[in-house]
């Protein structure tokens, strides 16, 4: 489905709508099966788009959500896929991955307290009307159980006063050495407090598995990589020290990565 948005107050809070959009994200959640969200600039034209794909037996209840959350929203049906890629010119893409173990979160918006979509959506506005296409692909679908249970463990060790940095490394079947246990038992148990925390605000929200990717196409080499790297340069504000930060990977093979954002494939 195509959504866009009728007659939007121009005062709209932004921490708001994206906000409702993480509502959005949870409820469809529900379906128990990949959803994609993607952001577009089609190869002819400058007009912004927005989709969300979804089974075809699950379109009208994504509609309801959409429309629910957003009620001058207009969801249209799309009966036939868009293109971004000039057919004489060139494609790159890229993939989005956290840098360090999952279970460490990056900056959201709520902390950054600004509107961290608006640099996102900046760079979609950069194109020419003709022959210039970019496109962000996000495809979520809920967590394996494992993956909270997991950092519910690892808060646990976190209280008992274990290091950040061990825990992490923590695998199952793997038995301490009684040296290494006698060093641990007389080290001074220091409870990481603000690891803790980190944990805990991570463990609070709904968990979810996600592929992003990241498409440009433009008559030239250098062009395709300047709109890439432009929208790749906007996830540095996610950056939190001390805990996690995104990274942006070209993929080595641009016509397999194509291929699994045309038919919207999950890894």
């Amino acid at each position: 489905v195509y959504a866009r948005e009728e007659n939007k107050p121009t005062n709209a809070d932004p921490l708001g709508e994206i906000a409702l959009t993480s509502q959005l994200v949870s409820l469809l959640a529900k379906l128990n099966a990949p959803v994609a969200f993607e952001i577009a600039v089609h190869n002819v034209g400058e007009e912004i788009v927005f989709y969300v794909a979804v089974e075809r037996p699950y379109a009208e209840f994504a509609a309801r959500q959409i429309q629910g959350l957003w009620p001058q929203s207009q969801v249209d049906p799309v009966h036939e896929d868009y293109t971004i890629f000039n057919p004489e010119g060139e494609v790159v893409a890229a993939y989005v991955k956290l840098k360090r173990h999952y279970a460490l979160p990056v900056r959201t918006y709520a902390e950054a307290r600004v509107d961290t979509f608006a640099p996102l959506l900046s760079n979609f506005s950069k194109l020419n009307a003709v022959g210039e296409g970019i496109a962000l692909q996000v495809i979520v679908a809920p967590a394996p159980r494992a993956v909270k249970s997991k950092i519910l463990h690892f808060i646990t060790k976190l209280k008992k006063g274990e290091k950040l940095e061990d825990v992490l490394k923590w695998k199952v079947g793997l038995p301490q050495s009684s040296a290494e246990k006698a060093r641990k038992e007389k080290e001074q148990k220091i409870v990481d407090e603000d690891a803790v925390k980190a944990l805990d605000q991570k463990v609070s929200k709904p968990l979810f598995s996600v592929n992003v990717r990241l498409i440009a196409s433009a008559p030239t080499p250098y062009r395709a990589n300047e709109l890439l790297e432009g929208l790749a340069g906007s996830f540095a504000q996610f950056y939190s020290p001390q805990r996690n930060e995104f990274q942006v990977k070209q993929y080595g093979d641009t016509r397999k990565a194509v291929y699994k954002y045309i038919f919207r494939e999950f890894d």
